[in-house]
């Protein structure tokens, strides 16, 4: 079981467009055969970077690499060799496209991890910073970047201290049981690149300078450069959706007050974060299947299943996920016990008002989707969507579901349970005490 791999953080490859032309191929043909055309020679590097799990791609914007010494450090460090830096410094994330597995962007408050987005094979990242040669506008982007998920977690609890310490004895993760969601991912990180084999890595390719200096007299590398410019505009498309819910969010607050309803400012963030959530904007959560797409879920999940030894629960891994993303279908979910959404200022509730604030929320979008419908808006968010409200505790009014029935609803769900013969799903944990499903209406 246990790998010990002693594999560095980051191993770089630097080549051509020969070198790397089949890797891009494979996963974006359409930029493959921009690049095909253009057939840049020699001149044009590129940089193969493969990280271990949960290492840093970017901190606070700034691309982290291997150094002199073999470790990995930003860019801008001292001990990262100058050859580097001349090619990768045009910006403070250069280029990236993603080969291999997947990376999430994160935003680290200090008290939460907020996930923005997750890039899989295939996705252009570093797109609103690497074109600042191309448009003059320039970024300082305040988000990073990590190899895999960086807000994972188990849906059951695991603070128990003697079985925790079974896993200290086999990896030597830290010494006291996560209390709370956020706490996990440091153990989830040692467990994952140790008892792998081979390690779980994510690859990406970077994108040097001389790929993004302006060529008015080519076509080939105006083609590129058009290329890159509609992935931004498709990539702002949670800013772009801002200022569209904007217009219609003084009509939806009139609707609320003629039917003297008093919502929080805390609700209302929530709110509009859930139908950015709803459009596929924002990322929600998924279990983990058995792709391994996001993390090492497997050795995750044995190490659980047979270290830590859960009795009831099977070892069900949450990770973000945004709803339709890569032609995924499957149902994401949102938890008030858990807010990740990036505006405002999260309370902290007793668990008895979970239930009372999931009827508000209910209430609230049943009124935005009609408000919508008689402006005459008719292709919004939440068309096609189906909202399912959950709650650990019975709700006596009948309007909130028992999340002990949640898998019988979520086909992906019960697929994810088919490998924990025998188990319950744990619908008693923190992430469902209080949780909504946004789904597509079939």
């Amino acid at each position: 079981m246990r790998n010990l791999s002693t594999q560095p953080a980051c191993i770089l490859r630097e080549g051509t467009w020969t070198d790397f032309r089949e890797s891009v191929k494979k996963v974006n043909p359409e930029l493959f055969r921009i690049i095909e055309q253009i057939s840049p020679d020699k001149n044009y590097k590129l940089i193969e970077a493969e990280y271990l799990y949960g290492e840093k791609i970017t901190d606070m914007g700034t691309i982290c690499v291997t150094d002199k010494e073999g470790k990995l450090a930003r860019l801008d460090a001292p001990s990262v060799p100058n050859s580097l830096k001349e090619q990768l410094s045009y910006c403070p994330t250069p280029l990236i496209l993603q080969l291999t597995n997947s990376s999430e962007v994160f935003v680290d408050t200090g008290e939460r991890i907020v996930p923005l987005n997750i890039f899989t094979p295939g996705d252009l990242y570093g797109l609103f910073e690497a074109i600042t040669p191309l448009t003059g506008c320039s970024i300082s982007p305040c988000w990073s970047v990590t190899s895999g998920g960086r807000l994972v977690f188990l849906g059951a609890k695991i603070t128990d201290a003697i079985a925790h310490k079974r896993l200290r004895t086999e990896f030597g993760v830290p010494i006291t049981p996560p209390q709370k969601l956020s706490d996990q991912w440091h153990i989830l990180k040692i467990i994952g690149n140790k008892a792998t084999t081979p390690p779980w890595t994510s690859k990406i390719l970077l994108f040097t300078k001389d790929w993004l200096e302006k060529r008015e007299d080519d076509i080939g590398w105006l083609r590129f450069h058009n290329y890159l410019l509609i992935a931004s505009w498709v990539q702002s498309k949670y800013m772009r959706s801002k200022s569209e819910l904007s217009i219609m969010w003084e009509a939806f607050a009139s609707a609320i007050r003629a039917i003297n309803l008093k919502p929080s400012h805390y609700l209302l963030d929530t709110l509009m974060h859930f139908i950015f959530l709803a459009d596929g904007a924002a990322p929600g959560f998924k279990a983990a299947d058995d792709s391994q797409l996001v993390l090492p879920s497997r050795a995750v999940e044995y190490a659980y299943e047979n270290i830590y030894c859960l009795k009831d629960y099977a070892s069900v891994i949450l990770h973000p996920h945004r709803l339709g993303m890569g032609g995924d279908n499957a149902a994401v979910y949102y938890s008030l016990t858990y807010p990740t959404m990036l505006e405002g200022t999260p309370i902290i509730k007793n668990p008895s008002s979970i239930i009372s604030e999931l009827r508000e929320i209910k209430v609230l979008l049943t009124t935005y989707e009609k408000i919508l419908e008689s402006h005459g808006v008719h292709s919004h968010r939440l068309k096609n969507k189906r909202l399912d409200y959950f709650h650990t505790e019975e709700d006596k009014l009948g309007e909130i579901l028992p999340t002990k029935n949640i898998t019988s609803s979520d086909p992906s769900l019960a697929k994810c349970m088919e490998r924990f013969k025998g188990k319950i799903f744990p619908f008693q944990g923190p992430f469902f005490r209080g949780c909504i499903r946004v789904a597509f209406k079939h």
